[in-house]
């Protein structure tokens, strides 16, 4: 299995889950068809064996062209340079996970790690206890229990930048994750960075760390304003696809959407203070940060 893998699983249902199918290769090229439900050409073709890309056969031009998404009742072709048998749980990192609240985030393994590709917008935690919506700006400030925002209280910003929670929402110990996951910790967040680039003597240092780590860990090139992290080279380059979802201030205020990206940790600090990622459109490094605990900011889970 090759280090990186985007195993994106493209649901037209979110309620719905379908596994994924196993497939057996013979060296050379081999046939296949598609599931029951469409899927991300990434989950054959990043495969170790397996010689990218997949192709299917096009009956207006009478020849093979590039997917990027397998359909059912299509048949592909794909060429293997060894016989192997695969599945969508060969590597440790199922597709797709899913939340107390149905919805359902892809994944990507990137290392050894198996990452949700997308911002946690649970509103349960996992016993099924509600977190708090807190909407009052005054209310927010003196919060010390979870809570959680939409940014600018907009409940359209949630499908594409998930849900800005307290860092007390992360701490709670019924838990955001969902089972068999937890919310990074620092030392996850820092293993993915060394994974990246970052050297080792750096990772754990306060600030801007790295070279060129925070654009390849940022996504989707159309959300981040202009500056260097979108303009340098490597930006997506990891598939991890970190967005500009900005931050509810500890005072209430909203600030920096579409420009900086904001991480918690589950790493206490010290008094006040918890561990964060940062992102900003003007550098393309990391910065690890301490945070007042009362800011809105993204989550991501990684399996256990």
């Amino acid at each position: 299995m090759r280090n990186l893998k985007v195993s994106m699983f493209l649901l037209f249902s979110v309620a719905i889950f379908a596994e994924l199918p196993s497939y057996s290769f013979d060296e050379g090229w081999n046939l296949i068809g598609g599931s029951d439900s469409p899927f991300s050409a990434a989950y054959i073709d990043t495969i170790e064996g397996i010689v990218p890309p997949v192709y299917r056969f096009d009956t207006e031009t009478s020849g093979y062209v590039e997917v990027d998404s397998i359909f059912p009742l299509v048949g592909y072709w794909v060429l293997s340079s060894d016989s192997f048998t695969m599945g969508s749980e060969e590597c440790g990192c199922p597709p797709t996970v899913t939340d107390i609240d149905s919805n359902v985030y892809p994944t990507i393994l990137i290392g050894e790690q198996c990452w949700m590709l997308e911002n946690l917008k649970v509103t349960h935690y996992t016993d099924g206890s509600e977190i708090p919506n807190v909407t009052d700006d005054s209310e927010w400030v003196h919060l010390s229990s979870g809570a959680y925002r939409a940014y600018g209280d907009d409940p359209t910003n949630i499908e594409t930048y998930g849900l800005l929670y307290n860092w007390f929402a992360v701490d709670d110990e019924r838990g955001l994750a969902p089972e068999g996951w937890h919310v990074a910790t620092d030392e996850d967040w820092a293993e993915l960075e060394v994974f990246l680039g970052i050297d080792t003597t750096e990772v754990y240092s306060m600030g801007s760390r790295g070279t060129d780590e925070g654009s390849k860990l940022a996504g989707n090139s159309t959300l981040w304003v202009p500056g260097e992290l979108r303009s340098d080279p490597s930006f997506g380059e990891s598939g991890f696809n970190l967005l500009p979802a900005g931050a509810c201030y500890f005072t209430g205020e909203f600030i920096y959407l579409r420009s900086n990206a904001y991480y918690w940790t589950s790493t206490d600090s010290y008094g006040e203070n918890a561990l964060s990622r940062h992102l900003a459109f003007y550098e393309t490094t990391v910065a690890r940060c301490n945070y007042q605990k009362t800011n809105g900011f993204s989550v991501r889970c990684i399996k256990d």
